[in-house]
């Protein structure tokens, strides 16, 4: 079982399929959501979630950067555009569904990680699932390019905020 967290159009929720039973692809943003649902049409594995994943149930607000289909987040960085969405914290989304054997999440959401991991604690706790995140967390472990497990800190930094890819283990 997987979970991609702000999966976009689906990029990285189609290469967990080809190893995962089933993969939860969410994406709170219904333009890029209707392109995942298209993306992950053959998929039988993937169940595309239009929601937001975060610490809070229930309705929420989400900013769209204008002429962009990425950078939408939780956050306002200015530019944006307010619109509301439904969201679910991963626990409860879990518990709601029954969902056991959960071994890899990725979470790429602009800068609201910090608040996906606050929603799903109790997952973290039971599966101790692998996750791969967007962050600047020096101590957080990274994939390095030739695929060694490193300090996140020592890792080619990319992008311009200058962020990295972290593991947790």
């Amino acid at each position: 079982m997987a979970f991609d967290i702000g999966a976009n159009v689906g990029y990285y929720a189609r290469l967990m399929a080809r190893y995962a039973d089933h993969v939860y692809a969410f994406e709170a943003d219904p333009n890029n959501f209707r392109i995942l649902e298209q993306n992950c049409k053959r998929h039988k594995n993937i169940t595309p979630i239009n929601m937001a994943v975060c610490d809070t149930v229930g309705v929420m607000d989400f900013f769209t950067v204008a002429n962009s289909a990425m950078r939408h987040s939780l956050i306002d960085e200015g530019n944006t555009k307010k619109i509301s969405v439904s969201a679910t914290t991963l626990d409860a989304f879990i518990k709601e569904r029954n969902i056991t054997g959960v071994s890899l999440i990725k979470i790429d959401v602009e800068g609201a990680e910090p608040r996906v991991f606050a929603g799903m604690r109790e997952l973290l706790a039971k599966e101790h699932p692998v996750v791969i995140y967007e962050g600047d967390d020096s101590e957080a472990k990274a994939i390095s390019d030739s695929g060694d497990i490193i300090k996140a800190s020592d890792a080619t930094r990319w992008g311009s905020r200058k962020k990295v890819t972290n593991l947790v283990l």
